[in-house]
């Protein structure tokens, strides 16, 4: 029995030992390891408020909106939607809360710039209407930590016939106050909306095997500058013209005329070394008109309206 016994406890040693022989110890650096998030580094984040043409859209928006607001987020290091847990924007009337997902189908990355451009959240309801005043932007990552920053939404002058039919509201009905809040809205129609920038309209376009004509007007006397974006596919972003006036209010970058009383103004995009690539495949054009000169005060821009789509044959 004793034999029998030490027998047995022989081969249960000898087994255990070819299995140790036989399974590799597990190497520290081939554990895998939870990825560790880096905390977003931002710097600042500005606002824009659009006017759109609902041409700009492939599919209507709906009800007809027409007013909408886009987040530029400067950052450090890179800028992942996949870091982000939310994204909550107040602004006195609206309030938006957007998660990852939502956010990575809005939102451009601009490594070269380290600019995140949120794009345009619908202001208000039907056609649209974005209110003045303190506007709250708070971005929290998957680590909890947030960044927020207040974002002032005023100053933008009312046009002088707008201004005209509210002194005569005022005289008519002295005892009417005005509302506390006012609103930027596609066209203006009680005495606290002021209107946005008129949209631009693109009256005529040509083009050959090496240039592109187009005759435009602009009639509000707001505009400050002016600029298209030419819609390239398969491209990220609209190819830039570039201002079409300088700092003096002089045109440049291809303008020939631009003003902003309601004459035709032109422009020339002639192919050259710089946009041999993509001239060739340009399908569509919009014309932006801003509230800020991007020459004296470049991306400063707070308001914009952009044109009806103009398609490029």
């Amino acid at each position: 029995m004793k034999k029998k016994f030490s027998k047995f406890c022989i081969f249960i040693a000898c087994a255990v030992f070819i299995l140790a022989c036989k399974t590799k110890p597990t190497d520290p650096k081939e554990q895998e390891t939870p990825k560790v998030r880096a905390k977003l580094s931002i710097n600042s984040v500005t606002c824009v408020i659009e006017s759109l043409d609902p041409s700009f859209w492939n599919s209507a928006p709906k009800d007809n909106a027409q007013m909408f607001v886009s987040f530029f987020v400067s950052y450090n290091g890179t800028f992942d939607v996949t870091d982000i847990d939310t994204l909550i924007v107040e602004s006195p009337k609206d309030l938006w809360t957007l998660t990852s997902g939502q956010l990575a189908k809005i939102t451009d990355i601009n490594e070269q710039t380290k600019t995140a451009a949120i794009q345009r959240l619908q202001c208000g309801e039907g056609e649209g209407a974005a209110p003045f005043g303190r506007w709250k932007f708070i971005l929290t990552d998957i680590n909890g930590n947030k960044y927020e920053q207040f974002l002032n939404v005023d100053g933008f002058e009312k046009k002088a016939e707008d201004k005209a039919k509210e002194e005569s509201l005022i005289q008519n009905f002295p005892q009417e106050e005005t509302p506390a809040i006012k609103f930027i809205v596609p066209h203006a129609s009680a005495k606290n909306h002021i209107a946005a920038l008129a949209r631009p309209v693109i009256k005529s376009l040509s083009k050959d095997d090496n240039s592109i004509e187009i005759y435009f007007s602009v009639n509000d006397n707001r505009v400050k500058n002016g600029y298209f974006w030419f819609d390239v596919p398969g491209e990220k972003y609209y190819k830039d013209s570039g201002s079409m006036i300088d700092a003096s209010g002089n045109p440049v970058n291809g303008c020939r005329a631009f003003f902003t009383d309601g004459r035709d103004s032109r422009y020339i995009l002639r192919k050259d070394s710089e946009n041999a690539a993509w001239f060739d495949k340009i399908t569509a054009c919009f014309f932006v008109v801003s509230d800020t000169n991007r020459v004296s005060a470049t991306w400063e821009e707070r308001i914009r309206s952009v044109s009806a789509k103009a398609i490029i044959k």
